[in-house]
């Protein structure tokens, strides 16, 4: 679980066909058996989530259920509960099997993201069929690496890659808003703070333009991760003369 030490968060989606070995994934990358692992394709048909703090980041992942054309009624539910997550998330893995050649099943799953994301070539251990330069077109520009979900191997680059794309690194600037999720908080916070600005031109009780900015800030922490102390507003209310 993520430590009271993380100062940022994130949502990271766990996705691609049936049977490429994203459970796997989940479960090493949480060092826990936190999801059912078989053979069979299409045995994840749900979401299931767990946190995990990466170098001070709070992240929420999410395994998901395959995504291919060829899905039974109830598989496809689970599809459709994927694209939701995936729609929600800040960072996609889109994990393929390495050992099999890439088939129109991964291609549609890399159609299916819309933001950031990882390749990742999973069955490391496993002799290659799939070349990089396959994997990487399906994703144009995308940062790609090779693991051993069974074994751990590449686990430590895969996890230094997600931290940096969820912190913003490489790019210099400030990171961007990159799901709906985050925008709607935004927008929250941009709604709260224009009515407190207006409960203190109108002179109105404090308490009320205290608790706007209170909203303000808690719709801001869910995009920076950050917890709000009391002591921020102390400060806003310290350089403002009120009710005079």
């Amino acid at each position: 679980m993520a430590s009271e030490t993380a100062f940022k968060s994130g949502y990271i989606a766990i996705v691609g066909r049936p049977n490429v070995g994203k459970s796997t994934l989940m479960n090493a990358l949480l060092r826990a058996e936190r999801v059912l692992v078989s053979p069979e394709p299409g045995t994840t048909r749900d979401v299931v989530e767990d946190a995990l703090e990466l170098e001070g980041i709070a992240v929420r992942l999410f395994d998901t259920a395959g995504l291919r054309s060829a899905a039974v009624a109830v598989e496809a539910r689970g599809a459709d509960l994927a694209r939701e997550a995936l729609a929600g998330a800040d960072l996609a893995l889109l994990v393929l099997d390495g050992s099999e050649p890439i088939r129109e099943d991964d291609r549609q799953a890399a159609a299916a993201i819309a933001g950031p994301l990882l390749l990742v070539i999973n069955k490391s251990d496993l002799p290659p069929a799939a070349t990089d330069d396959d994997c990487a077109a399906l994703a144009a520009g995308a940062t790609a690496v090779r693991v051993s979900a069974r074994t751990g191997d590449g686990l430590d680059r895969l996890e230094r890659l997600m931290a940096a794309a969820l912190a913003g690194e490489g790019s210099g600037e400030t990171p961007i808003l990159t799901n709906q999720r985050h925008a709607h908080a935004l927008r929250r916070a941009e709604e709260a703070l224009e009515r407190a600005r207006a409960a203190i031109d109108r002179r109105l009780p404090p308490e009320l333009a205290a608790s706007d900015l209170r909203l303000a800030l808690a719709s801001l922490a869910e995009i920076t991760g950050e917890t709000t102390a009391d002591d921020i507003l102390d400060l806003i209310f310290s350089r403002f003369c009120i009710g005079k």
